[in-house]
């Protein structure tokens, strides 16, 4: 189809209403994937928009409505719903019924129905296949995507025993301690605090079918030596704005994101704000991103947690590694005047012309930390730095961690065993030369718990589950 006839079958799917603005119309033409983009956005209200994509021959595969407005129609029965999704997936999709088979339907929390159906094999669903569709009660469809069918399946020559699969999987079972920050928004019954816990640590994370392990490019590793944190020469003069070249007296906050526990801003020179040359993707984050920093901050206690910049800044210093990393161990002791009692440095660092990289994790006693490492770039031209990624972990909450597990490894061994078994599922393996294929693999469940597995609290044996996010 011609990129007009797309963009005004676009336009028809989605009821777009006229006071909407054009963000995106981006074309792209390959032989494996042609598809055109779309977004409309309120100009009233960020949060709203309606996102489309078109396949080449002008079939739906994707929608996202976003609205903040609640609907004042009365709720519909879910038998109902069903209906009305379901005509919707068969004015785009007449086939889809003969193709696809209800896997689940899903009530989520933002008061809508999800129902998803999906290509069965060996009576069992096979993922990234199929359709899903999320009505709200009053019967509007708001999210759509359709992935089709499986192009490649691998059928296993035999398939081992469940109990075989769970005991290759937990043999050489060892429960590692680690650190980690139960967050209200991932964990249930979150304190977003940091806590010492077991963290399995099993022989392989899957199996094949047939019982062998499956093949898994690892990168290698170069290790790299945890050393004390040193002092820097002197302490920072400057405050972190400065720091990170931003001057607020010239720098305006153009965009502002609650990001759950930490905001997000965007800040821009006015005069510094890139013209849009179409409305491609490509363009639409040049225009979003380009002569802008974007910094989080915690929300209660206005901790910088991360910066990072997308101006072209070039100085005319030269510095030495050595120059650099006193800049990053001052910005670190400025942010936290105590750290050398909570970061240690890697003692292998990376730079090339223009940037310097330094690596620091936080230290409690040996033990790991999810989440605990920082990294800070240091521009060597200009002094500044290019980005910083803070530790999800408050460094001073660790002090009042133990160094040691109450609860015996043993112990955890044994609930952790309690709670583990093993199912059949299907899976997309990619590759680099292909679309890829679909294998049968058993992977680690949980059928106790409202939730998968996460940690095992090492102090009280408390079983950490995590959220169902989706």
């Amino acid at each position: 189809m011609l990129n007009e006839q797309l963009k005004q079958k676009a336009q028809a799917i989605g009821g777009i209403p006229t006071e909407y603005e054009l963000e995106i119309e981006d074309y792209r033409e390959n032989e494996a994937d042609s598809r055109a983009t779309f977004l409309w956005k309120d100009p009233h209200d960020e949060d709203n928009g309606i996102w489309i994509e078109l396949d080449g021959d002008g079939h739906l595969t994707d929608l996202t409505k976003d609205t903040s407005s609640k609907s004042k129609e009365d709720s519909l029965p879910n038998e109902h719903l069903q209906e009305l999704a379901l005509q919707f997936v068969l004015d785009h999709y007449p086939n889809a019924l003969e193709q696809f088979t209800l896997e689940e339907m899903k009530e989520r929390q933002d008061d809508k129905l999800q129902f998803t159906y999906s290509q069965n094999e060996l009576e069992l669903f096979l993922p990234h296949t199929g359709f899903f569709v999320d009505i709200t009660k009053s019967g509007e469809i708001v999210r759509f995507r359709y992935d089709g069918v499986a192009e490649k399946i691998i059928h296993p020559e035999k398939i081992i025993h469940k109990d075989e699969a769970r005991s290759t999987l937990l043999n050489e079972l060892v429960m590692k301690t680690t650190i980690a920050v139960l967050s209200d928004e991932v964990y249930e019954a979150g304190d977003n605090l940091p806590h010492l816990m077991f963290e399995p640590n099993l022989r392989s994370h899957q199996l094949l079918a047939d019982g062998k392990a499956p093949e898994i490019k690892r990168e290698e590793e170069i290790s790299s030596q945890l050393i004390p944190l040193p002092k820097p020469t002197k302490a920072a003069a400057k405050d972190v704005d400065a720091f990170i070249g931003l001057d607020r007296s010239i720098f305006q906050q153009i965009r502002e994101q609650d990001m759950g526990n930490s905001i997000g801003t965007v800040w821009r020179i006015a005069e510094e704000e890139p013209k849009l040359s179409d409305h491609s993707i490509d363009g639409f984050f040049k225009q979003r991103n380009d002569n802008t920093i974007k910094i989080r901050t915690d929300k209660e206690s206005g901790q910088l947690k991360g910066a990072f910049s997308f101006l072209e800044r070039k100085g005319a210093l030269q510095l030495s590694l050595n120059e650099c990393e006193d800049i990053a161990l001052q910005f670190l002791y400025k942010l936290y005047p105590q750290a050398d009692q909570f970061f240690r440095m890697k003692s292998e660092t990376e730079e090339d012309e223009t940037n310097a990289w330094f690596h620091f994790e936080l230290y409690h006693g040996g033990i790991d930390f999810r989440y605990g490492f920082t990294c800070i770039t240091i521009n060597r031209t200009t002094g500044q730095i290019n980005h910083y990624l803070g530790p999800d972990i408050q460094p001073e909450l660790i002090a009042a961690l133990p160094s040691e597990p109450t609860v015996s490894e043993e112990k955890a061994k044994e609930l952790f065993t309690s709670l583990f078994n093993v199912e059949l599922q299907w899976q997309k393996k990619y590759t680099d030369d292909s679309e890829g294929y679909y294998q049968l693999v058993y992977i680690p469940v949980y059928p106790s718990l409202e939730g998968d597995f996460a940690f095992i609290e090492a102090e009280d044996g408390r079983i950490i589950v995590k959220k169902d996010l989706y």
